[in-house]
Formats: C-alpha cells, structure tokens, sequence
C-alpha cells in the first residue's frame, strides 16, 4: 500500500472518530434533556443542541464516506465493507 495512501486513511478515521464521539456527546446532551423535561425538572434541547448533533452527524457521515472511498481505492475491503453506522 502506498505510504501516503496510508497516511490519509489513518488520518481520515481518526477524524471520522472526533467527529463519532463529538455526535455522540451531542446526541447523550439531548437525551438527558429530553429526560429531564420529561421528568419535569427542566426544559428540553436547545435548538442549538439540535442543530450541533445535525452537524456532527453530517461530518460523520462525510468523513465515513471519504473513508469507504480511500478504502476501496486501496482494497482494503474490511474498511470499504464496513456497515454504516450513521443513519
């Protein structure tokens, strides 16, 4: 495999990862505020909240598909083949 193929992929799943977690707390921020409106101790999300989980999401998803691209330009079928885990 090319070393700066290698590079780039390595470098797109660890951003593809910063921006899985960043959703994941961003989605974890809304659930505990829809829970504690629910609990009437609170208001629900923000639409800031909203919008920051949409965003990350969208990143995520971006970035998933730069890596599944780089991923089949370089046959690495285990990435290329990898199930979505945005939805």
């Amino acid at each position: 495999m090319d070393v700066a193929l290698d590079e780039e992929l390595t470098a797109l799943e660890a951003a593809r990862a910063t921006a899985t977690r960043s959703r994941e707390l961003a989605q974890d921020r809304i659930v505990r505020a829809f829970r504690s409106q629910l609990e009437g101790a609170g208001p629900g999300p923000s639409d800031a909240d909203v919008q920051s989980f949409a965003r990350f999401a969208l990143v995520e998803k971006a970035l998933q598909k730069e890596v599944h691209g780089l991923a089949e330009l370089i046959g690495l079928e285990r990435l290329a083949e990898a199930p979505e885990t945005v939805q």
